[in-house]
């Protein structure tokens, strides 16, 4: 949750995808999700550049400013830039 009454959350693959399709880009970590982000006065967004393989779980930072987005299928954390969506860590 964000100091506007927004939020964020990870969408860990396309819904409309055939679950084996999915299956076989989980097996070589390649991208199947991302991150939405929502606020009252826009709407949903795509966070640019937040695609990962299974993204779930995701916490911002105290100032609003970065979102920390756990990569389930890819061993990996990443640190993003809410403002450009730069993987900044």
């Amino acid at each position: 949750a964000f100091s506007d009454g927004g939020f964020a959350a990870t969408q860990m693959w396309d819904k409309n995808s055939m679950f084996p399709f999915v299956a076989l880009r989980l097996l070589f970590e390649m991208d199947t999700g991302w991150v939405w982000e929502w606020n009252p006065k826009s709407g949903f967004r795509k966070v640019p550049d937040s695609e990962g393989s299974m993204p779930n779980g995701i916490a911002s930072s105290p100032d609003d400013r970065f979102l920390f987005v756990n990569h389930y299928a890819g061993d990996r954390m990443v640190k993003i830039d809410r403002e450009n969506g730069a993987v900044v860590g």
